[in-house]
């Protein structure tokens, strides 16, 4: 065989040894975990559970967020990676952004909240050198970051994992979130080609953005079908980790790969942080909005509270009519 392709079969053998590795829980410190958690407030909280739960079963555990998000992490003791755009910042100076969240935009919005070419090269660099600082046997990675996830695995001969907030997984019986369930079966046929298509067109920009970072597309010559593990049916070549609540999935679809041998969508249920790591950091807003919290609190009796964190459906005026 050619020299690329006998490259490919050497990490897919490296991945199969690291899945065959003593879980976090048995590792004795030996395991490093670097976490890829980009988003907002709502991507990155439940991603600290996961940090803390595993530093508490003796693992070594970095995070890469963007830059806003760096002091909430610090706060619980790991060590933070910046990388842009600061999401607040963006936020606020980005309509198009408020109008997607808001449920009001459409693909005009999206292309203008894309990222320029030089802060994505940017956050590519970032994140590669986070991850060769940590040296990590383990890379936990969210579709956001997909593009980097390809380029750390190649380039660095780590092992990446997938995981999910929300159910991205397409078979017969359920679409991924926010795409209609088609007739007939078509929602796993459908939807992992259009994931193929995304996944393809993802490695093609991931190879140019090696470029620009390491001076040569490092995902040059590999196949797709490596990387088949990056589309919605991912669950099917490497494990999936999912973060689904039960209330929001009473129910596994009959025909999702089941977690075994290193393939499978693992789920773990919601990752949430305890009422005390909650109360006893000041990552919920300042000192001063925490007393004047605890003080309206004290007033009276116990209000009714209904969050939604930084999703918006429709309008402000529809969420609190459903709320109410």
């Amino acid at each position: 065989p050619d020299s690329r392709q006998t490259q490919v079969e050497d990490l897919s053998a490296r991945r199969r040894r690291l899945m065959s590795a003593p879980t976090p829980a048995a590792c004795d410190g030996a395991l490093r975990v670097a976490i890829l958690a980009p988003g907002t407030r709502g991507d990155v909280q439940p991603v600290l559970a996961l940090a803390l739960a595993l530093r508490d079963r003796g693992c070594a555990v970095c995070v890469a967020c963007n830059a806003n998000s760096v002091a909430m992490v610090q706060q619980f003791g790991f060590a933070a990676h910046g990388f842009p755009p600061d999401m607040d910042k963006k936020m606020s100076e980005r309509p198009e952004l408020r109008s997607l969240m808001d449920g009001n935009g459409g693909l005009k919005e999206l292309q203008a909240c894309e990222d320029p070419w030089e802060m994505r090269v940017e956050r590519t660099r970032c994140i590669l050198e986070a991850c060769k600082s940590f040296s990590p046997d383990l890379v936990l990675y969210s579709l956001l970051v997909t593009k980097e996830a390809a380029v750390i695995e190649r380039h660095l001969d780590v092992c990446t994992l997938l995981y999910q907030l929300q159910p991205f997984h397409a078979s017969k019986e359920y679409p991924p979130p926010f795409c209609p369930k088609l007739p007939l079966g078509g929602n796993g046929l459908l939807w992992n080609m259009v994931s193929k298509a995304g996944v393809k067109t993802a490695l093609k920009e991931g190879g140019r953005l090696s470029e620009a970072v390491l001076g040569r597309d490092v995902l040059k010559g590999v196949p797709p079908k490596a990387f088949k593990h990056m589309g919605y049916s991912g669950a099917k070549t490497r494990l999936v980790l999912c973060a689904v609540s039960r209330h929001a999935l009473p129910q596994v679809p009959r025909d999702w790969p089941q977690p075994k041998g290193g393939l499978g969508l693992l789920l773990s249920g919601f990752w949430t942080l305890d009422e005390a790591a909650q109360l006893e950091r000041s990552s919920f807003g300042s000192s001063d909005e925490a007393t004047s919290l605890r003080r309206f609190l004290d007033r009276g009796e116990a209000p009714v509270y209904v969050g939604w964190g930084s999703m918006v459906v429709r309008s402000p005026q529809f969420m609190a009519q459903l709320a109410v």
